[in-house]
């Protein structure tokens, strides 16, 4: 595999023995730009612009063209790409994040170890609340004005920074979201990535779970509830009722993300082309018939072209961007033609008129709140000395040296410790609420700059299937300097408890656990009243202090659903309606929520690259297009 900045490919280095896998996957020319102690920021053209081109490239031409290096995107390259015949090329907007892939930004005690933040399970809190902007902004997508979001432009896209929580879903999940394969398919699916990848629920190498204090409270409370607990991933079906070990994508101690994995894979592979720093600003095409996209590289417009018609596109850059990204190309509803026109991107004539484009967005409805446990659920140890959980943002020097001695300890896991389910049912409409609570071993930052007890832990309350849906797209927005076109949540469009009903059932919800955890002596602990929480209290008006405590989850999905009929914005095969060779695989193919969404996502990379498959076959077949030794021509 090569990997290019600018217009310049580079070639592969010899793999490096020390990190023990074959193949190892060549560090990234554009990592010589990042983190001495701080970032080098890439210079970035106005998204919404066509940079002036002020260099040529090196013309390759490829038959497909994967837009977004995220978890979807990079299993359908690696399975696409197995065939040395067809040429891939991955477009990535930001940069490294794994050591892997050139990463550098490591926290102070890994340095000189070759271990990011990223490739470190146990830093997933520092990366998602802590690293200051200088840092974080880096990957932020800054031309996203909402909804606010922790998503990442980065090699691996958000696999890279994510709890890595890997789950199965339900067969309900495929009936619920009327999704297009049967459930016989979608586990062949499944088993196929997951040849690419470990995943496990006791991550520490030395084969012991850590912060069981928690768990062992948890299970004690929720067993007075008729809860059993199960192997998670084991039976997927099972939803009600249960709790478990969460299971994650870390093998070895050590992040198992697409990044590393299937990236990894196409190393040596001559027919795959990684490009980074690569914001895409359109697919070009003639009526629906994609011939390449256009990007911005630094100062410079670089045009990536397919062989011929015959090749697709692949749209893999999320449920927040892909719509984004087909609305530039002039496909959407029609209320967007006249707002994209003023934009200055070259574009066709006629208007591709597809209403499903940005519409449907939801993201799960997640409400945290902390509890403190009684002194006895610490269990005494021989020395007397043993916290009841962990604080993953200042873990112990015994941790850290336990981590780097063996790849073992807490450290060897992201935060949460315990999960589990229960459907719940409206008493007056029968809908089926689906929630999910997942138990860090700590508290999240306080905005009181209180001091938290070592009893203290946190709940987070996930309602994985509302019913509150918002839409995306351009929209004028005023600000005090000048008018200007944005793209995001269009005005009047609410994401998070727009349905009274679904935050009757979260209140109602978060009740029922409060009572189960009383049991166990385990009482809520709600911060004061801030100005930023509209002086909302619990003990005041629940409902409000929900609605003021909400966070976001980043489970986005629905802005490109996939429907049966012609009214939806991709066919069963994943093809954009309305075009005839570009393809979606990601979060925004579903149209609700279930488990956490990263393993959904991997697979509809898998589904994404049948369908693409099955175009490059048949445009072979009538002899559209030519595929070659897989290196590309000039």
């Amino acid at each position: 595999m090569a990997t290019r900045y600018g217009s310049i490919a580079m070639p592969a280095v010899p793999e490096r023995q020390s990190l023990g896998w074959k193949g190892f996957f060549l560090a990234l020319v554009v990592s010589m730009l990042i983190f001495a102690s701080d970032i080098v920021y890439p210079v970035v053209v106005s998204p919404h612009t066509v940079a002036t081109a002020t260099e040529a490239s090196a013309e390759q031409t490829f038959d497909v063209i994967v837009v977004g290096s995220g978890p979807a995107g990079l299993v359908a390259a690696e399975l696409l790409s197995r065939d040395p015949k067809v040429n891939v090329l991955i477009l990535e907007a930001g940069g490294p994040s794994l050591e892997c892939t050139g990463g550098k930004l490591a926290p102070p005690y890994a340095n000189g170890t070759n271990l990011t933040y990223f490739d470190i399970p146990g830093e997933y809190a520092n990366v998602a609340f802590m690293l200051p902007p200088s840092i974080s902004n880096s990957w932020h997508m800054e031309w996203l004005e909402s909804p606010k979001n922790h998503l990442a432009k980065l090699v691996g896209g958000s696999s890279s920074i994510n709890a890595a929580l890997y789950f199965r879903p339900p067969t309900s999940y495929l009936e619920e979201i009327q999704w297009p394969y049967s459930a016989a398919d979608v586990a062949t699916g499944f088993a196929e990535i997951e040849k690419g990848f470990g995943w496990t629920d006791c991550p520490s190498t030395d084969g012991l779970w850590y912060a069981q204090d928690v768990y062992s409270l948890m299970a004690a409370a929720l067993k007075h509830a008729n809860y059993s607990e199960h192997k998670i991933n084991q039976n997927p079906d099972l939803k009600h009722l249960v709790y478990g070990h969460p299971p994650f994508t870390i093998k070895h101690g050590l992040r198992d993300s697409p990044a590393k994995t299937f990236l990894g894979s196409m190393a040596k592979r001559a027919n795959v082309v990684l490009e980074t720093w690569a914001i895409v600003a359109q697919v070009l095409h003639n009526d629906g018939k994609a011939s390449g996209v256009s990007y911005n590289k630094g100062k410079a417009l670089v045009t990536a072209k397919l062989r011929s018609h015959g090749g697709a596109i692949l749209l893999a850059a999320g449920a927040l961007n892909t719509p984004k990204l087909l609305l530039q190309s002039g496909i959407g509803p029609k209320r967007q033609d006249a707002l994209v026109r003023s934009l200055a991107l070259p574009m066709s004539e006629s208007w591709i008129a597809n209403e499903a484009v940005g519409a449907q967005l939801f993201d799960t409805h997640q409400v945290a709140v902390t509890f403190r446990a009684p002194k006895a659920a610490a269990l005494e140890t021989d020395d007397g000395d043993h916290p009841f959980g962990f604080d993953y943002l200042h873990p112990t020097q015994d941790a850290i040296a336990q981590f780097l001695d063996g790849r073992a300890g807490p450290l060897a896991s992201s935060n949460p410790v315990f999960v589990s389910y229960e459907s719940v049912v409206h008493p007056a409409t029968a809908r089926e609420y689906h929630f999910q609570i997942t138990v860090f071993p700590h508290t999240l930052p306080r905005g009181d700059n209180s001091t938290a007890d070592p009893m203290d832990f946190t709940l987070c309350f996930n309602l994985n299937n509302p019913t509150s849906r918002a839409a995306l797209g351009f929209f004028p927005k005023t600000t005090s300097r000048r008018h200007r076109l944005v793209y995001g949540m269009l005005p009047n469009s609410t994401l998070y408890w727009d349905n009274d009903e679904d935050l009757d059932m979260m209140v109602a919800f978060i009740n029922e656990t409060m009572s189960r955890l009383a049991q166990v002596n385990t009482t809520p602990i709600f911060p004061p009243p801030t100005p930023v929480t509209m002086g909302s209290s619990w003990s005041a008006s629940p409902h409000e202090w929900v609605r003021h405590h909400t966070l976001i989850t980043d489970h986005f999905g629905g802005t490109c659903a996939v429907g049966a009929d012609n009214t939806s914005c991709v066919d069963s095969s994943l093809l954009v309606r309305g075009t005839s060779n570009v393809f979606v695989g990601d979060g925004s193919l579903v149209t609700g929520g279930s488990v956490n969404p990263y393993g959904f996502v991997m697979y509809s990379g898998y589904q994404a690259s049948v369908g693409i498959k099955k175009h490059l076959t048949m445009s072979k077949a009538n002899g559209i297009g030519n595929h070659h030794d897989g290196r590309g021509s000039s």
